[in-house]
């Protein structure tokens, strides 16, 4: 029995760790930068719309200036949402990923400074035509794209770890129950022969 009891213990003890492992990085790994991502996903849409507004709703001094304001605090705000996600980053792969949407985003800032330079000089036509321009869409799709992957990744690797979490629970059930079904026999062949 003693055995019995020791074996399973150790084995339940190693199937728990896996448990543990597991949970933490759903909990620590994954899932954080499924949220992060998709908040750098989020802030860049709001990018996009307030270039939108600064090119096509500054009919004056002041709504320009307004405008302007409101673009370069969501650039603020992609900047911090990165400075977060960075720090999760945890395979060669996730971080392919991330270099790409950062080359891809450093292009998008370029045609972003671009158009802040026309309309500055009063080029709102010019201003308009690059902001939805087909080199700036594809660079805004290729954005969208690449974080759109990066979710993919990290909710793959979230759902392999639960599922390793709950193979290991299933082998620490069916290992006690062994256990149990062992120490029963011999319990009871201990009673019969004694």
């Amino acid at each position: 029995l003693a055995l019995i009891a020791c074996a399973q213990g150790a084995l339940a003890i190693v199937k728990l760790s896996g448990i543990r492992h597991s949970i933490t990085e759903v909990a620590i790994n994954w899932m954080p930068s499924v949220v992060a991502i998709n908040a750098i996903r989020s802030e860049v849409d709001q990018v996009r719309i307030k270039q939108y507004r600064l090119v096509t709703a500054s009919s004056d001094a002041q709504h320009r200036a307004d405008n302007q304001r409101q673009y370069e605090t969501s650039l603020d705000r992609v900047a911090k949402v990165r400075t977060r996600y960075e720090a999760l980053i945890s395979s060669p792969e996730e971080r392919r990923l991330y270099d790409a949407f950062a080359a891809s985003w450093s292009q998008y800032r370029r045609v972003g400074d671009d158009v802040q330079r026309m309309m500055a000089a009063g080029q709102q036509g010019e201003a308009l035509e690059v902001l939805t321009g087909s080199r700036t869409v594809a660079l805004y799709d290729a954005i969208r794209e690449t974080l759109d992957r990066g979710v993919s990744l990290n909710e793959s690797g979230a759902q392999r770890d639960a599922d390793a979490g709950v193979t290991n629970a299933d082998a620490a059930t069916l290992t006690s129950w062994i256990a149990v079904g062992l120490a029963f026999a011999a319990s009871l062949a201990a009673t019969v022969l004694g």
